[in-house]
């Protein structure tokens, strides 16, 4: 009889025990992994970008880019590329505005002074420190890497 009452009694522990641990796992999870916010993409990155434009039926024109932009942190960019669009090469002022969401993912667009205008997606990695993209915008197959500086 006594073992029992024991018994039960160690059964109860091991169950409050076992309650609070997985509260306490449970309110860690929620803490872990990224946390993002438009502070998170602030300051200066030079970047790269490589692809090509599609034009039906069969015509593709190869793109790549260099440049820097500087993220305010407050969903605006500015920032300067030099592009070879097909072997034509030229630099230009870009602008533009970007979101982020709490885990890492966001958007931004891009302006050229002429108003043409492109749209990425992206994610922020190595606590900030990159952004790897890819353009969104029909018929463009680009892909780029962000470096804070």
């Amino acid at each position: 009889m006594r073992n029992n009452g024991l018994r039960q009694m160690l059964v109860s522990l091991f169950t409050v025990l076992a309650i609070i641990g997985g509260a306490a796992m449970a309110t860690e999870a929620e803490n872990v992994g990224p946390k993002c916010n438009l502070h998170s993409l602030n300051g200066s990155y030079g970047l790269t970008v490589t692809g090509q434009n599609v034009f039906p039926p069969s015509t593709s024109i190869p793109i790549v880019t260099v440049g820097i932009v500087d993220f305010d942190g407050d969903g605006s960019l500015s920032g300067n590329a030099t592009t070879s669009f097909g072997g034509n090469v030229g630099s230009v002022a870009i602008t533009g505005t970007y979101t982020m969401e709490s885990n890492c993912t966001g958007t931004f667009g891009v302006v050229f002074p002429n108003g043409f205008a492109i749209s990425h997606s992206f994610v922020l990695v190595d606590e900030g420190k990159e952004m790897l993209f890819i353009q969104t915008d029909q018929g463009s197959v680009t892909t780029g890497k962000a470096r804070r500086q």
